[in-house]
């Protein structure tokens, strides 16, 4: 359970590596992160509440 969990967090961590990478500015960040982190986020969310 832990280990999917990490898998989880590690995806929203390479957005975040990307972003560094590419050095996007604030507003390239934000569309960027509204592109791929939010369903990640909203994955985990539905992960996370299937777990109870």
């Amino acid at each position: 359970m832990a280990e999917q969990a990490l898998q989880h967090i590690a995806q929203l961590y390479a957005v975040e590596a990307d972003i560094k990478v590419r050095q996007l500015d604030a507003q390239q960040a934000q569309q960027l992160r509204a592109q791929r982190s939010l369903p990640r986020l909203e994955a985990f969310k539905a992960w996370i509440l299937a777990q109870r």
